[in-house]
Parts: structure tokens; C-alpha cells; sequence
């Protein structure tokens, strides 16, 4: 039960970062924004959050 709850914990960031960053790719830039930068900075976003949720748990 443990390993779901922090697979959920790990899932709902990314799955908020994600739809955040195809939010203002839409509002900004009407959707236009080339594939590779859009994966790079979710990409990065994942990065970052994980690395943070890692050091908060302390896994």
C-alpha cells in the first residue's frame, strides 16, 4: 500500500506539470510551440520535481 501511495504522490505533480505546460502553450503561443522545446521544458519540469519530491522523502 506504501509503494502505491508514493507512486500516486510521485504521478500527480507531473501529471499537474504537464497539463500546465500544454495550457500555456495554448494560451501563448496558440499551440505552436515545436515538439522539442515543449518536451524539453515538460522534461525539465519532470526533472526538477522529482528530484525535489526525492530529497523531501528522503528516498
Amino acid at each position: 500500500m506504501k509503494v502505491f501511495f508514493v507512486a500516486v504522490l510521485f504521478l500527480i505533480p507531473l501529471y499537474a506539470w504537464y497539463k500546465f505546460i500544454m495550457k500555456v502553450d495554448r494560451v501563448f503561443f496558440d499551440g505552436r510551440t515545436k515538439d522539442l522545446f515543449l518536451y524539453l521544458v515538460i522534461g525539465l519540469g519532470w526533472i526538477l520535481l522529482l528530484m525535489g519530491m526525492v530529497t523531501m522523502l528522503g528516498i
